[in-house]
């Protein structure tokens, strides 16, 4: 199977959406459970991999 063809394969957020996504990641930080909400968010928008870096950042 290609990964083009895997439905949950990671895009990047696109340039469009960049600030609409950084605006949010800033009101998260305040509180751990809107990271968590915004974690699960980017992930179920496919932004796999912006919800992956912003865990890791979580922990922290």
């Amino acid at each position: 199977m290609s990964r083009s063809s895997d439905k949950t394969s990671s895009k990047k957020v696109p340039k469009k959406k960049q600030k609409e996504v950084s605006e949010k990641i800033k009101e998260a930080l305040v509180d751990r459970q809107k990271v968590q909400d915004l974690i699960r968010e980017l992930d179920n928008m496919g932004y796999k991999s912006a919800a992956d870096t912003l865990n890791i950042f979580s922990m922290m």
